[in-house]
This record gives structure tokens, C-alpha cells and sequence, in this order.
């Protein structure tokens, strides 16, 4: 009498999540957005935590990779930094400070036109 089985093994790789692209810091002015960059790798996908000053913000990335914030205020002011998690461990992303100006009159925020892997707002002031 022979028996057969089949078998059939379904392998779960997992890696630790890993920061590609950190997070920079950003100057805007008061009322301006903020998008916050920050790319990630790891199987699972990690889940991404954005942290505010060493509290979790609640806010949920907008896109796999972008924290958006659509009106700056003094109170957004400070450090962020991003944790990824996944089952295969945990990373914390860099520091990366926030400034917000206050608008003090004539000041023209241009932003930058966006280039993969440059992320920078300029601001231009002009005196009337």
C-alpha cells in the first residue's frame, strides 16, 4: 500500500522595516502646508507613527509616504521624527525640525518645484 500527500509550504519573509528617505527639516510660514517625506522598506509594509515633540501626532500619512499638515500654526512648531513598525522589528527615523514663521506682512512664500528625491520650500521676502 503506498500513500501520497501533497504538501504545499507558503514561506512569509519578513524583514525589519528600514528609512530610505528621512525626513528633512522645513521652514514655513504661518497658515502655509507642511508635507512631511519620509520613505520606508520592510516586509510587511511598515506601519508609519509620526511623533511631535516625543508624542504620537494621530495624524495618518496621506500617502504611503507623506505626513500632511494644511495649515501651520505656532503649535506645529518643533521636532518630528517617524517610527515604522512591522513584525519583523521597529526604526526610528531621524529628527528633523519644523519652523513656522509668522507672517509679519510682504512676505511671499514660492515653493520650489518638486524633483523625486528633493523635497525644499523656498521662501522670498520683499520689502515694500
Amino acid at each position: 500500500l503506498i500513500l501520497r500527500t501533497a504538501m504545499t509550504l507558503n514561506a512569509v519573509v519578513v524583514t525589519p522595516p528600514v528609512v530610505l528617505l528621512a525626513l528633512t527639516n522645513v521652514t514655513v510660514l504661518e497658515g502655509a502646508a507642511i508635507d512631511l517625506f519620509v520613505s520606508v522598506a520592510g516586509a510587511p509594509a511598515p506601519v508609519l507613527t509620526l511623533y511631535h515633540d516625543g508624542a504620537p501626532t494621530g495624524l495618518l500619512p496621506r500617502s504611503p509616504n507623506v505626513f500632511h499638515i494644511p495649515a501651520a500654526t505656532p503649535a506645529d512648531a518643533g521636532d518630528y521624527y517617524v517610527v515604522a513598525r512591522n513584525r519583523g522589528g521597529e526604526v526610528t527615523g531621524n529628527v528633523a525640525r519644523v519652523t513656522v514663521l509668522r507672517d509679519a506682512g510682504g512676505t511671499v512664500p514660492v515653493e520650489a518645484p518638486r524633483n523625486p528625491g528633493v523635497f525644499s520650500t523656498i521662501v522670498f521676502s520683499i520689502l515694500l
